[in-house]
């Protein structure tokens, strides 16, 4: 699921145009370990930004900023999360 950054009406009008424009920045938290911050690159109402940070309380071990990083074609599964697709 890609984040809605930006005004509703953006948002209503093209979720796949308005997610191509989110920046995705990973740091390492001393507790919660790698958190995504996200950003809309796209300035909104009043010329801001709208970001968010996400994180697991019971902290992460690893991250993913798109699902193809999760999965690959049926033939190559290497150490991927899920099985095969397509």
């Amino acid at each position: 699921q890609d984040v809605g950054l930006g005004d509703r009406g953006f948002l209503m009008n093209s979720e796949a145009y308005a997610s191509q424009y989110v920046d995705h920045h990973i740091a390492d938290h001393e507790t919660f370990g790698p958190v995504v911050m996200n950003r809309q690159n796209l300035k909104q109402s009043g010329a801001r930004n709208p970001w968010l940070v996400q994180g697991c309380r019971d902290g992460a071990a690893a991250y993913a900023t798109d699902a193809i990083q999760l999965v690959q074609a049926k033939d190559r599964l290497d150490d991927r999360l899920v099985g095969p697709f397509g």
